[in-house]
């Protein structure tokens, strides 16, 4: 099968970064990564298709992501209203 890029890849979403609330304010808030990756799919054995091997979309002379950014963003959510 043929590489493919990833959007967001295995880095994306919350990742283990946690979040922070503030009770005051009624807010949680968390960062997300926006990051791609590149992998293969693959016919298992039982004829279904999986994700073998991973590999960072990186820029190997500056070690950032070869994307345009942002690469992630800050989230608030209100916990009261789901806004």
């Amino acid at each position: 099968m043929k590489t493919t890029i990833n959007f967001p890849g295995t880095p994306g979403a919350t990742n283990w970064h946690g979040e922070s609330y503030d009770p005051t304010l009624g807010y949680l808030f968390f960062n997300t990564l926006d990051l791609a990756d590149v992998g293969k799919l693959n016919k298992s054995s039982k004829g279904l298709y999986v994700r073998d091997g991973f590999g960072r979309f990186w820029d190997g002379t500056k070690y950032w992501p070869c994307q345009e950014p942002p690469w992630g963003e800050m989230v608030a959510i209100n916990v009261n209203t789901g806004e």
